[in-house]
């Protein structure tokens, strides 16, 4: 059994959610915040079998999309030898970082 724990932007959590709800993976969806852009994220938690790992992840890929995003950054560019510090920049949000890791016990209760 392993724990597959899903970060995804907050905007592809509900196709998610109705992807894992049709296919009966259950699910704990807790509200989380980037660190980098202070960004709303939704954390998926589910205890899956081990044969249904290359199954959940494929449903997650399918959902988180990657996006380009203008943002202006909250750190000084001075030390990196930028002379306009504050001027917003392109960067891509979105996808899914996920961590797979074993499971030595699951107790339901």
């Amino acid at each position: 059994m392993k724990l597959i724990t899903a970060i995804i932007q907050d905007k592809d959590a509900r196709e998610l959610e109705n992807l894992l709800t049709k296919n009966q993976i259950a699910t704990t969806k807790l509200a989380s915040k980037g660190g980098f852009l202070k960004a709303q994220n939704v954390t998926f938690m589910m205890a899956v079998a081990d044969e249904q790992v290359d199954y959940v992840l494929g449903l997650i890929k399918s959902t988180a999309k990657r996006r380009k995003q203008m943002t202006t950054p909250s750190f000084s560019l001075e030390v990196m030898g930028e002379e306009s510090m504050m001027q917003p920049i392109e960067i891509e949000v979105g996808g899914a970082t996920v961590m797979v890791t074993p499971i030595e016990q699951f107790h339901q209760y």
